[in-house]
């Protein structure tokens, strides 16, 4: 079975087998969608605003893909390219509880979230405003607008993450690993490592 479909700048690809009593499939999976929340709601589909880095504005998934009759989707060997952040690992996704459950590992060079700061001593031309994120994070300190933590109702599940680097609102932080657990809306990180300026912390 080969499958490619496009809209309003979004794509989708699969080439493999699929069946539809019971529905399954399985087989390579490329696909990239501009805007992804504005385009699930164009649908009908209830989804919570995404944050910057996260697949706010275009989120790629590719690579090999298993639906099986159950109603569980797994990804092996995925590429998941979210706004600018890449990261490749396995994932799987159990549909059929009350909320989806998902299971990852991830890994990943660099992730940058938030905005950075402006670089030091780089000039602003007189008269030029700076983005409200960026002066706040310039100010000193971290960003002190609202978070919006309405999506950790959608899902549980753990993802696990291996990066050379995280980047958050100017503030860096190599290497990172560690995971996120979600469930009932509630978010617990573990950090196993993560190296600072001088030296490396771990907790939860």
């Amino acid at each position: 079975m080969d499958f490619k479909a496009e809209y309003d700048g979004s794509r989708a690809a699969f080439a493999g087998r699929a069946g539809f009593a019971p529905v399954a499939a399985e087989g390579a999976l490329d696909a990239a969608l501009s805007a992804p929340g504005a385009l699930a709601r164009r649908f009908g589909a209830p989804v919570a605003d995404l944050p910057e880095g996260m697949g706010r504005d275009r989120l790629e998934v590719a690579g090999q893909l298993t639906w099986t009759p159950s109603r569980s989707l797994h990804l092996r060997e995925g590429r998941i390219a979210a706004d600018g952040n890449v990261v490749t690992g396995d994932l799987d996704l159990e549909t059929a509880g009350v909320r989806p459950k998902i299971a990852a590992r991830f890994r990943a060079d660099a992730l940058t979230f938030g905005v950075a700061a402006p670089m030091a001593g780089k000039a602003t031309a007189p008269g030029a405003a700076v983005p409200a994120k960026a002066a706040a994070v310039a100010g000193g300190g971290w960003p002190k607008g609202r978070i919006d933590a309405s999506a950790l109702g959608l899902i549980d599940g753990t993802v696990r993450i291996d990066a050379g680097r995280v980047s958050y609102a100017g503030q860096e932080f190599a290497p990172v690993r560690g995971s996120v657990t979600i469930e009932n809306a509630r978010a617990v990180a573990e950090i196993a490592e993560m190296g600072v300026v001088g030296g490396k912390v771990a907790g939860r």
